[in-house]
């Protein structure tokens, strides 16, 4: 804390000397410092050293501020900081982003560093982990501090990781390992991030498993249910546990209910055979996991035909009917051998997701909103800022780090 308090009264005194001794024609570079060291500071979340800051001046009086944004992600608190902060929000429904690092978050910023393409965190059998063999030589490790295992049933390991600063940006010390390698989950039932622990905690404990489609939307495609509602596409995958005439009038389910659940119900399918429950240890104790069932999980049954004429769920296919509609402005594209249209499994509908152009603009839009401090709703401006950042990440086969690279320009001076 008092070398952070140092270096911010270093700063302040580099830029009023600057500032008082400046000619006319010298202001302006004087400002330019100012701002790299600003795009430095929203980028790594703490002031850059009195040795980046020549270079910070350099490059920001060329007005090479993505080359700044790249420096500032050599600092390790890009990933311990603003990286996690970036991806926290996404793990719980609350969308808080101050929570504990876990195997979501870690994930992500594994994916970050090493410049794996983003949208596989939407469906690739991947997770990071801490490396028990190289943690065990460093602080407080090596001192008699027990590292705990990673355990697909608890949260301990990331939060020591979190507890005592280890080097996210080391990839010694952060690997990439397999969901299916370190947890029940075969291959085929992963889905990136979602189907860790963290994503099952708070997306497939108890419910329905609609909460899983509902925040898929939120997190990669920044679309809640209301804005996704459309009573325009047909209602035909409508589980039979939607009321169809609510306090005896059936306008409600048409006008309202129908509107969201059409949708939602129809792509839930994805996720039929996926729970959070109490699985057995070795040592005969239970602990909740995400499971990939045989069957059909009991909750897709849960007040089963209260309205008999409802969809009845017997696999994991879906229908994705927001592909007409209002909803085909989210830019559904065919990816790989997935089609945007239907299929089955979390993993084809993870790679449908990420394929979309709305993926891509919704992680700009998340980048800029960190990094500039702005929120919904965006003007015309900020909107063709997100597409343009969106194209950029797609050329650049998806590498994250062009996000902050291309969103800190746009509160460049601020």
């Amino acid at each position: 804390m008092l070398l952070l308090i140092m270096q911010k009264i270093k700063r302040i005194l580099t830029l009023a000397s600057c500032l008082y001794f400046a000619t006319f024609a010298q202001l302006a570079l004087c400002l330019s410092l100012e701002s790299g060291i600003n795009v430095y500071q929203r980028v790594a979340g703490v002031p850059p050293t009195s040795e980046e800051i020549s270079e910070i001046e350099s490059l920001a009086n060329s007005g090479d501020y993505r080359a700044i944004a790249r420096l500032a992600m050599k600092n390790k608190s890009f990933y311990r900081s603003t990286l996690k902060y970036w991806a926290s929000a996404m793990t719980n429904v609350t969308q808080l982003p101050s929570v504990d690092l876990n195997d979501f978050s870690a994930t992500v910023i594994g994916i970050f560093r090493d410049e794996v393409p983003l949208k596989e965190m939407l469906y690739e059998d991947i997770l990071y982990i801490g490396n028990s063999t190289e943690l065990v030589k460093i602080a407080p490790f090596n001192a008699g501090v027990t590292l705990k295992a990673y355990s697909d049933a608890d949260n301990n390991h990331y939060r020591q990781l979190d507890i005592y600063g280890v080097d996210l940006s080391d990839p010694n010390l952060l690997i990439r390992t397999t969901q299916s390698g370190r947890s029940i989950l075969p291959p085929e039932a992963t889905m990136g991030v979602m189907t860790t622990r963290t994503a099952g905690l708070a997306f497939l404990k108890d419910g329905t498993n609609r909460r899983m489609v509902r925040f898929s939307m939120v997190n990669f495609h920044c679309r809640d249910m209301e804005q996704l509602h459309d009573i325009t596409i047909p209602d035909y995958r409508v589980r039979q546990d939607v009321p169809r005439n609510a306090g005896g009038d059936s306008s409600t389910y048409i006008t309202k209910c129908a509107g969201c659940h059409a949708g939602m119900d129809a792509l839930a399918g994805a996720f039929a055979l996926h729970d959070f429950v109490p699985t057995r240890n070795p040592d005969n104790t239970f602990s909740n996991r995400v499971i990939y069932l045989p069957t059909v999980a009991n909750k897709f049954f849960r007040n089963d035909f209260t309205y008999p004429d409802g969809h009845v769920t017997l696999n994991e296919s879906w229908i994705n009917l927001w592909t007409r509609g209002q909803n085909a402005d989210l830019g559904w594209r065919f990816s790989g051998d997935e089609n945007p249209y239907t299929g089955t499994g979390a993993k084809a509908l993870g790679v449908v997701l990420a394929g979309a152009k709305a993926f891509s603009v919704c992680m700009a839009q998340r980048t800029y909103t960190q990094v500039c401090g702005r929120t919904a709703p965006f003007d015309d401006g900020e909107k063709l800022a997100f597409t343009r950042i969106a194209n950029v990440l797609e050329s650049s086969n998806y590498n994250g780090k062009v996000l902050f690279e291309e969103s800190v320009g746009l509160c460049v001076g601020e």
